[in-house]
């Protein structure tokens, strides 16, 4: 996959030092949203020697970067999200993500906190919003997208005081990107600067930690 790396950010504006210290080196392109009363800002940073980007569309909840992957020689287009607390906003979100998915073919990723979760067995400690959980299978559905599956860990999100757990952030991906690559996964790394786990999306098969129990042959003679 390109080599790109997502953030959300509280800054009305940036400066290039921040910029090149979080990337680790000069040769970095980006596309910024700054943050908006509750809305927070997003940032993705890609290397321009992989990804070229020609259109950068914002939105209140996402920015899409799109752009041309020269080591496969396709357009692709990265959606970066943070989703909003409240209905009307979520309700908002949705629809603006379905304009912008139906006018291209190209292929999709979208990724980020959705601040939403799918289903009852993604959140520990905490109520599901059945309503909520419906809008978010809809939109995934109606697109035809994949919910890549996470390896290391099962909740990206826990709280403050370590008693609440969500899966909130996640990698959907159009059937295009799968069927050239059939074994993307997420893995999720250790929590350290916020609440919510770094994920990174990567081409191989999926670590989902120890195995629950063993098999001996010895046991089947």
């Amino acid at each position: 996959m390109p080599s790109h790396q997502d953030h959300e950010t509280k800054a009305e504006k940036i400066s290039e030092l921040w910029v090149e210290k979080v990337w680790g080196n000069n040769n970095y392109n980006y596309a910024f949203k700054k943050s908006n009363g509750n809305s927070r800002g997003i940032i993705t940073i890609w290397d321009p020697n992989i990804f070229t980007a020609n259109l950068v569309v914002e939105r209140d909840s996402f920015i899409a970067t799109k752009g041309f992957w020269k080591d496969v020689g396709t357009e692709l287009i990265l959606v970066n999200t943070y989703g909003p607390q409240n209905d009307p906003e979520k309700k908002k979100m949705w629809n603006d993500l379905n304009e912008v998915l139906k006018y291209d073919n190209a292929m999709w990723v979208i990724f980020g906190d959705f601040n939403e979760v799918r289903f009852s067995s993604k959140r520990k400690n905490n109520e599901l919003c059945e309503r909520r959980a419906k809008l978010f299978n809809d939109f995934i559905k109606d697109n035809s997208l994949l919910d890549l599956p996470l390896g290391g860990r099962t909740y990206t999100r826990i709280s403050d005081n370590g008693r609440k757990f969500s899966k909130l952030d996640r990698f959907l991906v159009s059937e295009n990107l799968v069927l050239q690559w059939p074994n993307l996964n997420v893995m999720v790394l250790d929590k350290k600067h916020t609440d919510h786990c770094p994920l990174i999306l990567q081409d191989g098969n999926v670590d989902f930690g120890p195995k629950p129990f063993k098999v001996f042959d010895e046991w089947l003679m």
